[in-house]
């Protein structure tokens, strides 16, 4: 049987359906389910679609919280490179930037040979 509705429509009414399951972890499962598959075959004009519907869901609503979290991390860890990087020029012992900044050795030593190729 094959419907008059085009393949794009078709993702977004599923969505919308799959939002009004009562059950909140089964509509995430569900509504996920549908956007992985989905991706593989919708126009791009559709995709902008579906992700304003998602928006108005509690998937929406978690997907974007987990990213400002990723991002808060991101940037937690680019600002103690930066003061890691800062120590490093000032001549600062390896030890003591460890212990200030919370990197690990590697990742302070990099910083080091970084420094030491620009010199």
């Amino acid at each position: 049987m094959k419907s008059n509705t085009d393949k794009n429509q078709m993702a977004i009414n599923t969505v919308e359906l799959a939002s009004r399951i009562d059950d909140d972890n089964e509509k995430m499962l569900y509504i996920g389910a549908i956007v992985g598959i989905s991706d593989k075959f919708i126009d791009k004009e559709y995709v902008l679609k579906l992700k304003e519907r998602l928006k108005m869901t509690r998937v929406g609503i978690e997907l974007r919280n987990e990213g400002i979290k990723e991002g808060i991390k991101e940037g937690i860890k680019e600002g103690k490179l930066e003061a890691a990087n800062k120590m490093v020029k000032k001549g600062s012992d390896i030890n003591e930037i460890i212990e200030i900044t919370g990197l690990r050795r590697d990742e302070i030593q990099k910083l080091y040979e970084l420094n030491k190729d620009k010199n």
